[in-house]
């Protein structure tokens, strides 16, 4: 499942939004680790500031893909 982030960049649900943009430092957070994928729907997320809104009530330990990420086009987060 680590593999599906690897070349990514993942964001902390935390103030300054830190990125783990390195293969260590996505490896050393998400292995051996039960990770939960959420899939907002397109109504959740039409912009980045309701992505934001939404994230505000997600536990801090969340981790998430950038919102102007191509990559939630491929994991079918964006239509």
């Amino acid at each position: 499942m680590v593999d599906l982030f690897i070349g990514r960049v993942l964001v902390r649900n935390n103030r300054n939004q830190d990125e783990l943009d390195t293969e260590n430092e996505i490896v050393m957070r998400l292995q051996n680790r039960i990770l939960m994928l959420f899939f907002a729907s397109a109504v959740l997320d039409q912009s980045e500031e309701q992505q934001e809104i939404f994230l505000r009530e997600l536990p801090k330990k969340c981790l998430f893909l950038a919102y102007e990420d191509p990559y939630r086009r491929c994991v079918g987060l964006v239509p």
